[in-house]
């Protein structure tokens, strides 16, 4: 059986360097070229053709969804693993059979896995079709923003979620915290939680912590953790 052809597409060296090595020190895989950005990966990809490409996520220009958008559209398009830094919690539903999402800093098993998962999938068109498409949709919802109704002055405003700290509920209202105000919401934190999606993360009963914002997890009392938030 020939060895799997692979293109590894991401802006950071040492990201590149590190998967370069675990592929080829695995056997079977081809490492065929590399690429810096979403343009350098589609010209490479019409040039070389590979069976997969890696593909980092978040790259300046053209994001690695844009990218992994226009592969679809090629004939004979490639296989698509995705790489991010994301923690493991926000990405276990996209861990399917016939494509992979892979967590920085690599692991040689979880490399391992996705190259066996690859070679599995190249015999089974119709099915992965099916996979990279609602693969595709569930990454594109973490780069959606939502907007949280808050009150302020007798009117209702809308609190971009990217710009949340942290929400809690305290005294029976729900407050919203941005880096230097608070907000309150009509909204109970259950309701706020189904809106914010996976780049948060309940850790206590009253809070919800943006998982971007977060500093520092620090060792309690009783097997427990703080927060420590970047504000």
């Amino acid at each position: 059986m020939r060895a799997i052809r692979a293109l590894i597409v991401d802006d950071e060296k040492p990201a590149r360097d590190e998967l370069r090595f675990l592929l080829e020190s695995l056997g079977g895989i081809e490492v065929i070229g590399e690429a810096v950005n979403g343009d350098e990966a589609l010209r490479l990809v019409a040039e070389t053709r590979p069976d997969v490409v890696f593909l980092d996520v978040e790259m300046p220009g053209k994001n690695g969804l844009e990218v992994a958008a226009q592969l679809r559209r090629m004939p004979g398009a490639p296989r698509v693993v995705f790489a991010t830094a994301y923690e493991e919690y926000a990405v276990r539903a996209f861990e399917v059979s016939a494509v992979d999402y892979l967590l920085k800093p690599f692991s040689r098993r979880r490399v391992a896995d996705a190259v066996e998962k690859l070679g599995d999938s190249l015999d089974d068109e119709e099915e992965f079709e099916g996979k990279i498409d609602r693969l595709i949709r569930e990454i594109s919802r973490r780069f959606e923003t939502t907007k949280i109704p808050a009150e302020r002055n007798g009117s209702t405003i809308l609190i971009d979620s990217s710009e949340l700290m942290y929400a809690y509920s305290s005294g029976g209202k729900v407050v919203l915290k941005t880096f230097d105000r608070e907000f309150v919401t009509r909204l109970t934190l259950a309701e706020v939680e189904s809106r914010l999606g996976p780049r948060f993360l309940r850790v206590h009963r009253r809070f919800i912590v943006n998982l971007d914002k977060i500093g520092e997890v620090i060792p309690w009392f009783s097997g427990t953790y703080t927060v420590a938030v970047k504000d």
